[in-house]
């Protein structure tokens, strides 16, 4: 089942794909990309919903306290039942761009794997500079009209959601 995340415009996909491309660090461990094959368990519906938001809430809070990652979580929550999905979007962005991405980096560089570090920091450049025409490609950004940066329709697609998963799950077990 595919999540709808709101309509964004212009640099706001940008900094989405910069944020979709963080977990490719996880190619540098062998172990870690031998646990992604677990994708393409056929996972879907409301398992993989409660599966995605588990991870969701597990993994910002590794980075800050299951509290403030439930404070994060309700008020994405709130902004989606309130039917401003974008705003809820612009939170989590937000945050990924100003604590995880940041965090990840740098665990990387206190454990010297400063390869890891470079490929985090060089591949999230990359999505942000490339962002639009980098999640169409994906399959993560819609347009409704079919011109660029014009109402775009950000979603994310089951395989998108079991990726996501088994990124957090090999944060954890690796």
């Amino acid at each position: 089942m595919t999540l709808n995340l709101g309509h964004v415009h212009g640099s706001s996909v940008n900094l989405i794909a910069g944020v979709a491309l963080h977990g490719l660090v996880d190619v540098l461990s062998p172990a870690r990309v031998v646990l992604y094959a677990s994708v393409l368990v056929p996972l879907e519906g409301r398992w993989l919903q409660a599966a995605f938001f588990v991870s969701s809430f597990v993994h910002i809070g590794a980075d800050t306290r299951l509290v403030i990652s439930l404070l994060i979580h309700i008020s994405i929550a709130a902004c989606f039942f309130a039917q401003r999905r974008e705003v809820g979007t612009a939170v989590m962005t937000y945050y990924m761009w100003t604590v995880h991405m940041p965090l990840l980096v740098a665990r990387a560089v206190l454990l010297h794997h400063y390869i890891s570090a470079v490929l985090v920091t060089l591949v999230v450049a990359c999505g942000a500079y490339s962002g639009a025409h980098l999640l169409r490609r994906l399959g993560l950004v819609v347009d409704d009209d079919g011109v660029c940066h014009v109402r775009t329709h950000v979603v994310l697609p089951s395989l998108a959601q079991r990726i996501v998963v088994c990124h957090v799950v090999a944060d954890f077990v690796m």
